[in-house]
């Protein structure tokens, strides 16, 4: 609690920077239906707030008040930045990913020769989708500023407005947003994407606004659910709305939400021995099961670097043993001076592991049930091994074209809410580059389907697609569990061939 009282004491202390007009920043509308609000500049004098016009139109002025206050919060704490750098940089890759797509579109639709127009076609989406590889790789040393400055900058909306139960509902107002403009438009647009750090809410986690019962309960109380965050630059939305629900009750205000309390021992709990017991006892159960906690190619990679390390020791005993027991042709075992021997066991480990865990993971899809969505994602210990293999029917939406090239943008529109799609083409990440025989999913956009395949749980709801398609003539095969095995084999013959090298 001394941590919450801090946050909201050192936001309110710095807004008196703010009255001096010199310093109010420059304001500006973007003309679009999303409700989006960006704060960007290169210094504290320069920083303009950016708002979209569905921001104004959806609403209210207490809501909006809260928005802008936590844009401010940003340029008093300095992070907006940093943000704007490393944002302007992620337009380069996603701009050239974005453009060469169309391009390539415009211009191959256009050419009568069909060997031209195939690598035309196939250059342009290579070099589209490398782009948009290197973005989200840019992406990653910004996720966790993007993350920590969400929960400052909330503190010092409160801290001005002293309506956290305003910011509540703008925030859940813009996920309804974010997710309302998907579904119109039927895929996420540029503007929503690349600047999607810059957001107070990202559209990953608005795609999966669900009833605030199933959403905010995993996001809550799931043990792993911080870990599950890696990869986002948003926090969860449960994390926020319960932070801001504290911020209520310590002014004494009724709670928009009835979400429960954060811990009351953030500051200095009694190290009884009791609590040092139940400390260690939690840890180490989350060590022990964090495998569950992450998708399958990061748990075999941590289990790889632990069972490798393992192995590498044990046949460096056993060359030390055949050293001091005049067994040479043992001795090699323990001399690795260009650490072949520690690569091949962590291949080997890695493969393991994926052949291990593959069944687990992808259980017999043929077994499946219909799955009450809201209750699935209600489950609050669910986690990403805990697949659930179901039958699904909605409408299909993404991008059509060399932009959804490695089948990035799918989403299922359910009665429920939008599911996130998971896909994998026959010849892998690069199949569905061009043109060919058979039905592909972004053919489908658009048309109702039925999809078969593993519903996840996570940061976000996805399901890794076995089946999707219209009728059974009109069906589109996702393979992603027969090349994760065959990553398996290939790592395995790659660390068997260091071995028979050494």
């Amino acid at each position: 609690m001394s941590n919450q009282r801090g946050a909201i004491s050192h936001s309110q202390g710095n807004f008196d920077k703010l009255l001096n007009p010199l310093r109010v920043p420059q304001l500006g509308i973007l003309p679009t239906s999303t409700p989006v609000a960006i704060t960007y500049g290169n210094l504290p004098m320069t920083a303009r707030i950016v708002v979209s016009e569905g921001l104004l139109e959806q609403l209210e002025d207490h809501k909006i008040a809260t928005i802008y206050a936590a844009q401010l919060a940003q340029i008093v704490n300095g992070d907006f930045l940093v943000m704007s750098v490393g944002v302007l940089v992620l337009q380069i890759p996603y701009i050239l990913y974005w453009q060469v797509a169309k391009w390539g579109e415009y211009a191959s639709d256009r050419i009568e020769r069909p060997l031209l127009e195939f690598l035309f076609r196939t250059v342009a989406a290579l070099v589209a989708n490398l782009s948009y590889g290197y973005y989200w790789l840019l992406r990653l040393p910004l996720l966790w500023l993007s993350r920590q400055r969400l929960l400052y900058s909330d503190a010092g909306s409160v801290a001005t407005t002293g309506n956290p139960n305003a910011l509540t509902r703008a925030l859940q107002k813009i996920a309804s947003g974010i997710t309302d403009d998907i579904q119109k438009t039927k895929s996420t647009s540029f503007l929503t994407e690349s600047f999607d750090l810059l957001k107070p809410v990202g559209y990953s986690q608005a795609i999966c606004n669900w009833p605030a019962d199933a959403n905010w309960s995993w996001d809550i109380a799931n043990p792993y659910s911080r870990w599950l965050t890696w990869g986002t630059g948003h926090h969860l939305m449960g994390v926020r709305l319960q932070r801001l629900a504290h911020y209520a009750r310590y002014w004494g205000l009724e709670t928009e939400l009835d979400l429960p309390e954060l811990p009351q021992n953030l500051g200095s709990p009694k190290l009884s021995k009791a609590y040092i017991r139940d400390t260690m006892k939690s840890a180490v159960s989350l060590l022990l099961n964090s495998y569950k906690g992450l998708p399958l190619l990061q748990t075999a990679l941590i289990i790889s670097l632990v069972l490798g390390l393992g192995f590498r020791i044990f046949l460096w005993l056993i060359g030390k043993i055949a050293y001091f027991m005049y067994i040479g042709n043992l001795v090699w075992l323990s001399q690795d001076q260009r650490s072949d021997l520690m690569a091949a066991c962590l291949l080997i480990s890695f493969s393991i592991s994926i052949l291990v865990l593959l069944n687990h993971y992808f259980p017999d899809v043929k077994r499946r049930t219909e799955v009450n969505l809201t209750e699935a994602i209600a489950n609050s210990q669910a986690l990403p091994a805990d697949s659930k293999t179901c039958c699904l029917q909605g409408k299909l939406l993404g991008r059509r074209g060399l932009s959804n090239g490695l089948g990035q943008d799918f989403y299922l529109q359910t009665g429920s809410g939008l599911v996130k799609l998971h896909y994998i083409s026959p010849l892998g990440p690069i199949g569905d580059l061009w043109n060919g025989k058979g039905i592909r999913p972004r053919d489908l956009i658009g048309q109702s389907v039925i999809v078969t395949g593993w519903l996840r749980r996570r940061a976000i709801v996805w399901l890794d697609l076995e089946t999707l398609g219209t009728s059974p003539n009109r069906t589109s095969h996702s393979y992603l569990p027969i090349w994760l095995t065959i990553v398996a084999f290939a790592a395995g013959v790659w660390g068997s061939y260091l071995i028979w090298q050494t």
